[in-house]
């Protein structure tokens, strides 16, 4: 079945396999085709998830082909686990140090693959499929760690984007958006954070650091989107994040902490 620039594909058997085929125009004569496999562990997805799956599959790929070039050539897998107990087994056996009780999907370089547990919350299972395919398919273009600000605050971003209305919204809790903003108030604790390696940043609380990271990444794309994207290949290429910043932001860090400052103060109060 042919669906707005994408093909979806169902199959039966153990269990249940979406073949979901985004195609992108990428120039004037030449398509490309990027798909997404999603096996269905007693997992249903209704209509409009279907849509939504569709929807932010589309947007990434085309953010990230936009970055980085038509990079991915294998198929991108996702598991998607409709009892709590299977997914917690599956992802046990695969992934160290983590308490898996407390999360409820993750990526796998390891594994190639995404997995998820359904919740019966519809926005939750939605924000945690767009986080962890941003994971997945930024691993699959760029080789080296990104800083986690980045990683995450692109996951974050994506997770929250709504594709419901009649504009591509990003929306977040506004108590999280308060929390990360009296982080972000002081120059040098956003320096601080930027610098913060993955296991650093993973020991703060999360509203805190998911939500900072967030905020980065939502003024950055909606307010400076062609600066965010010198900023990012500049990054991906072994460069540090401040001077990054320091050399492309129009008016350098100071100017950038300024700005961002202002922009969720003006959210806020």
């Amino acid at each position: 079945m042919k669906q707005r620039g994408l093909y979806i594909h169902q199959r039966s058997g153990v269990f249940g396999t979406l073949i979901l085929v985004c195609c992108l125009l990428l120039s004037c004569i030449e398509v490309k085709a990027q798909q997404l496999e999603i096996a269905l562990y007693g997992a249903k997805l209704a209509p409009e998830e279907t849509e939504h799956v569709q929807q932010s599959l589309r947007f990434q790929i085309d953010f990230y082909n936009t970055l980085f070039g038509d990079t991915i050539r294998e198929n991108l897998r996702l598991r998607v686990f409709g009892k709590r107990t299977e997914f917690e087994t599956y992802a046990r056996k695969r992934i160290n140090n983590v308490d898996v009780s407390t999360i409820g999907g993750y990526f796998s370089p390891a594994e190639d693959e995404f997995v998820i547990f359904k919740t019966k919350d519809r926005d939750e299972f939605l924000e945690i499929y767009s986080h962890e395919l941003s994971h997945g398919i930024l691993s699959k273009k760029v080789a080296r760690r990104m800083p986690t600000w980045l990683d995450e605050g692109l996951a974050s971003f994506f997770g929250s984007i709504n594709f419901d209305k009649e504009e591509v919204k990003s929306e977040v809790d506004g108590w999280m958006m308060r929390q990360a903003y009296s982080s972000l108030r002081s120059k040098s604790n956003l320096r601080k954070f930027l610098l913060k390696p993955y296991g650093d940043f993973h020991r703060m609380r999360a509203d805190v650091s998911y939500g900072l990271s967030w905020c980065l990444v939502n003024f950055l794309y909606f307010e400076k989107i062609d600066q965010f994207r010198t900023i990012i290949l500049e990054i991906s290429e072994g460069r540090r994040t401040l001077d990054t910043i320091e050399q492309h932001y129009p008016g350098g860090f100071k100017k950038f902490h300024a700005e961002l400052k202002a922009y969720y103060r003006s959210m806020i109060f």
